[in-house]
C-alpha cells in the first residue's frame, strides 16, 4: 500500500485527522461511522512510521492555528493551553525535529510557480468535474472563489516543489481533501506542459481505506 522508497506530502487535513481526539482536539463523535476511526488509523499510520514524510510549510501552519483555537476551554484555559502544547510538542514537534524521514518544507516557492495559464485550465476541469461526482451544485457558483484560493494553493505550490526536487521519485500529495487531489491528478494528466511534474501524484485516505474495506470482504 505505501513503499518506502516514495515521498508522501503531507496536507493539512492528515495532520488534522491524525492527531484528532487528542486533548480533546475534535474528537470523532459517536455519530461518525468507523470510516472515520480508519481514515484517523492511516494517517497516524503515515507519520508514525519510517516513510519519508514531508509536511508543507503552510500546512504546518494552517494545522497549528486550528490546533490551538478549536475547542477552547476557557474556564480551565492554562490547564487547556499545556495540555495541547504538550500534545502538538510529542505528536508533531518532536518528530519533526529528531526523526530523520519527516521534514518540514522550508523552501517556500517564490512567486507563483503555477501560473494562471496553468491554474486556469485546472480550475475548469474541475467545475466540470465535481457535478459530474454528484457535489451539491452551489459548490460550484461562478461567484465561488478559485478552488486553489490561500492555504491550498500555497500548499499545492509547495508540493509541486517537492516533486520538482526530487524528479525521481514518486511523490504523493496526500489529502482528504478532493480539491487538492483532483488538482494534482488533473495538472499530471491532463494540464499541457506539465510532463515535469508527472512525478506527482495524489493519494486519499478516504479512497485507501475504502479500498482495502473491498479487498477485505471479497
Amino acid at each position: 500500500m505505501l513503499r518506502k522508497e516514495d515521498i508522501y506530502i503531507t496536507d493539512t487535513s492528515v495532520l488534522y485527522s491524525a492527531l484528532r481526539g487528542e486533548a480533546g482536539f475534535k474528537p470523532i463523535g459517536s455519530e461518525e461511522d468507523d470510516i472515520h476511526k480508519q481514515v484517523q488509523n492511516f494517517c497516524q499510520y503515515l507519520l508514525n512510521g519510517d516513510y519519508r514524510v514531508v509536511i508543507p510549510f503552510h500546512a504546518f501552519l494552517e494545522f497549528s492555528a486550528q490546533f490551538f483555537q478549536t475547542n477552547i476551554d476557557h474556564e480551565n484555559y492554562e490547564r487547556w493551553y499545556q495540555s495541547r502544547k504538550f500534545i502538538f510538542k510529542a505528536r508533531l514537534l518532536h518528530p519533526i525535529l529528531s526523526a530523520s524521514n519527516i521534514t518540514l518544507q522550508k523552501e517556500i516557492p517564490r512567486g507563483s510557480r503555477i501560473p494562471n495559464r496553468v491554474l486556469e485550465p485546472i480550475h475548469n476541469l474541475y467545475l466540470r468535474e465535481i457535478p459530474r461526482k454528484g457535489a451539491r451544485t452551489s459548490f460550484v457558483h461562478p461567484s465561488d472563489p478559485k478552488f486553489l484560493d490561500g492555504m491550498d494553493g500555497a500548499i499545492f505550490e509547495e508540493a509541486i516543489l517537492v516533486a520538482e526536487q526530487n524528479p525521481e521519485t514518486t511523490c504523493f500529495l496526500v489529502s482528504t481533501d478532493r480539491m487538492l487531489v483532483t488538482a494534482a491528478k488533473l495538472l499530471r494528466h491532463t494540464v499541457p506542459g506539465s510532463q515535469r511534474h508527472r512525478n506527482l501524484k495524489s493519494m486519499n485516505p478516504w479512497g485507501m481505506v475504502r479500498k482495502l474495506q473491498r479487498q477485505r470482504y471479497r
